[in-house]
């Protein structure tokens, strides 16, 4: 096994992971824009949304208390809410 194809399944891994996060299937970032069923909400993806993701992403886990997690979920949830 050669490094790309390490790098391949990490990269694969990683976004199992987002998605899984996210509660989206990974292949919603394969779509162009349109989501894969009328359930899943339609999320309008840019270079700067992603990095502000990956960001917000690598916060939370970083992120060792659980009651600190669940609040931040929480906030995320209330924001979203309000919204719509």
């Amino acid at each position: 096994m050669d490094d790309a194809d390490a790098r391949d399944r990490d990269a694969a891994s990683t976004l199992g992971l987002i998605a899984q996060a996210l509660n989206l299937p990974v292949a919603t970032f394969f779509t162009a824009g349109r989501p894969t069923s009328p359930t899943e909400p339609e999320i309008m993806v840019e270079a700067n949304d992603l990095a502000q993701t990956a960001e917000l992403l690598r916060l939370f886990v970083l992120l060792k208390d659980l009651e600190a997690r669940e609040r931040c979920h929480d906030l995320v949830g209330d924001l979203v809410a309000r919204e719509t």
